[in-house]
């Protein structure tokens, strides 16, 4: 439930009360919601984070999973092609 505290200024500083509503309703939406793996599937990912980069031209160009420190060098390799 972190996203929420991006979403809700200072959400750690409200009332108890407050809180544990919103997080109720953040959970009840959730569950509403229908997920696919068809990403996963499509470009065998095997958890997160994972990273799929995809060129202008909409060519794939790297799959990795994992955390990768060179994710803006790659993006500007791409971009000045």
């Amino acid at each position: 439930m972190q996203f929420i505290n991006g979403q809700i200024p200072e959400f750690d500083s409200q009332p108890e009360e407050y809180r544990k509503q919103i997080i109720q309703r953040v959970k009840d939406y959730m569950k509403t919601k229908e997920y696919s793996a068809e990403t996963f599937e499509k470009f065998e990912l095997r958890g997160t984070p994972s990273m799929i980069l995809v060129d202008r031209k909409g060519i794939l160009r790297d799959v990795s999973f994992g955390q990768s420190g060179n994710v803006e060098a790659m993006i500007q390799k791409l971009l000045s092609e």
